[in-house]
């Protein structure tokens, strides 16, 4: 049973739960749901009462005076936009497991009204191709983000595939490196980082490929003065390495977007024509080498002279594989 003292978190409950700016709920609504709720039966000055101290504590609660419809919560810590992205942002990340995916969302739905619900609900239910991803994923974020609190170096194993499809370490001793940020690119979660003993190379790992993390008590070697992780993940396209260089691009001008998209507005942009824009970028030589395959039928590389000749020796490569004999 309900006591006393409860009502004003009661209340608070049923205004939370069922009101919006869209679903207001006058006084009669309130009391009934209050009924069907929590059994409990107030009249019309103790609701008031218990409102405006709800008020006065902090909550935005919209009132009867003000709109003469009723009572609703105005605001509240996520805009319905924003939880839409949120649910949409973890249902879509490949290294959360489905488990660990539905059991986000349904702690994202106790943040919305039930009328707000209905607008992510459709993610509950939508079947999904997930694998089951590390189980150490979650736990592997806060030992990274706590070591790099304390400037620490962290060691770690390396898991990958073998042709039996069995996830073994890539190595036997223990990777030990440098952490420096946990970063989200390309679809994945990765751990930007030097790794020891290569003093200024930087390096990534996908988390959820990390198994046995430890933080150790070796300090940790600062990053270079000015190194942005963000900016080395955007460089660093699909996460490859190699060095930075400049690249000039002949582009035709369906690709303006996909250039700008993935290298950002630093990118030079030069009109060449109605048909075709040259495109001036820096990013890193692996990535690029990735990318270009990718888009070598709108993109001509102008330089440097070793892209464009990998380029013709891929094609070369490609015809011959499926020349017909």
């Amino acid at each position: 049973m309900i006591i006393e003292k409860n009502n004003i978190l009661c209340i608070l409950a049923i205004l939370f739960k069922y009101s919006d700016d869209y679903h207001i709920l006058s006084m009669p609504e309130l009391q009934k749901l209050l009924l069907n709720e929590y059994e409990l039966a107030l009249d019309r000055r103790t609701i008031y009462r218990n409102i405006e101290n709800l008020i006065d504590f902090g909550y935005d609660i919209a009132t009867f005076e003000e709109n003469r419809k009723g009572y609703y919560f105005r605001e509240r810590i996520f805009e319905l936009s924003e939880l839409n992205l949120l649910s949409s942002a973890i249902f879509s990340a490949d290294f959360i497991s489905k488990d660990a995916t539905q059991a986000i969302l349904a702690k994202i739905r106790k943040l919305c009204s039930k009328h707000q619900l209905e607008n992510i609900e459709h993610l509950i239910y939508l079947a999904n191709n997930k694998n089951k991803t590390n189980k150490e994923f979650f736990y592997n974020v806060e030992l990274l983000n706590e070591a790099i609190r304390q400037n620490k170096k962290v060691e770690f194993d390396y898991i990958t595939y073998g042709l039996d499809k069995v996830q073994r370490s890539r190595r036997k001793r223990k990777y030990i490196v440098n952490p420096y940020a946990t970063v989200w690119s390309n679809e994945q979660y990765y751990l930007i980082c030097n790794y020891e003993p290569y003093a200024g190379d930087i390096a990534h790992y996908r988390v959820d490929r990390i198994k046995n993390i430890k933080i150790t008590e070796l300090p940790l070697r600062p990053a270079e003065i000015g190194f942005d992780p963000y900016l080395y993940a955007q460089e660093t396209i699909h996460m490859f390495g190699g060095a930075k260089e400049s690249f000039t691009l002949k582009c035709e001008m369906s690709m303006l977007n996909a250039v700008l998209d993935q290298f950002g507005e630093k990118t030079t942009i030069n009109p060449l024509d109605d048909n075709y824009f040259e495109a001036i970028i820096l990013a890193r030589t692996e990535g690029m080498r990735v990318w270009i395959r990718r888009y070598f039928n709108s993109c001509e590389v102008i330089s440097p002279q070793w892209l464009r000749d990998f380029i013709i020796s891929s094609l070369q490569e490609a015809v011959a594989k499926y020349h017909l004999k």
